[in-house]
């Protein structure tokens, strides 16, 4: 299955676009509210990776991969050399463009066991590497959103730290948003929105243009 879709040939920076979890899986959604509504996780990472994926493509400057068209849940990692997973789509996409920079974005709705819990989260893995300087780049810009901002500013940034899979097992500077709690009645409804949901694509466009710049000025290389 071809996962991909290379706007400009000419650039060499390519950002991997993770939309999280299936449309069945278990526990990612928000309980019935009291009026009958309920929102499911990936009916909203769907609508913020369309948006998204729209306007990249109306950008034109740069290339993306859908890691997973699929409705369905793909497995994050398995030991399984033979077994389809995310974190092995990123690998092969690695191995087809040896000489690409890559940024691969995990996008999700939030949960919490309480519904007063609400904001905004930008996780990477533990260690200390370009994908903090990345998350910056996501945190300050979702600043503009006007969600609550839930930093950890202990370590000097504000970006939480978290050993998921798609943050350990990429072979790509990597991050992942919660962009909202669907547990949380009033984020749920403003989620739910194709209008909140083309503004959250929008905002991670604009990270983009500065997340690239970056990777210009990390790497000392012209990406286009």
């Amino acid at each position: 299955m071809e996962k991909a879709f290379f706007i400009n040939p000419e650039s060499k920076f390519i950002i991997i676009l993770d939309r999280g979890h299936g449309e069945n899986t278990k526990g990612k959604r928000s309980p019935v509210f009291d009026d009958g509504f309920q929102l499911i996780e990936f009916n909203y990472n769907k609508g913020v990776e369309h948006h998204l994926m729209k306007q990249l493509g109306r950008d034109g400057t740069f290339n993306f991969v859908q890691l997973v068209p699929e409705d369905r849940d793909v497995a994050l990692w398995s030991r399984n050399p033979n077994y389809d997973t995310s974190a092995r789509r990123i690998r092969q996409v690695k191995r087809k463009f040896p000489q690409h920079k890559m940024f691969t974005l995990s996008m999700h709705g939030n949960g919490a066991g309480v519904e007063a819990a609400s904001g905004y989260e930008v996780f990477t893995s533990p260690t200390r590497n370009f994908s903090d300087d990345c998350a910056t780049i996501l945190y300050n810009h979702a600043k503009m959103l006007g969600l609550r901002m839930r930093g950890d500013w202990t370590d000097g940034d504000p970006d939480k730290e978290a050993r998921f899979a798609m943050l350990t097992k990429s072979v790509t500077c990597a991050a992942l948003v919660e962009t909202g709690f669907f547990t949380n009645y009033n984020e749920a409804r403003l989620m739910a929105t194709p209008s909140f949901q083309k503004q959250v694509g929008t905002n991670l466009i604009g990270a983009f243009y500065d997340i690239r710049k970056a990777y210009e000025n990390h790497y000392n290389v012209k990406l286009i």
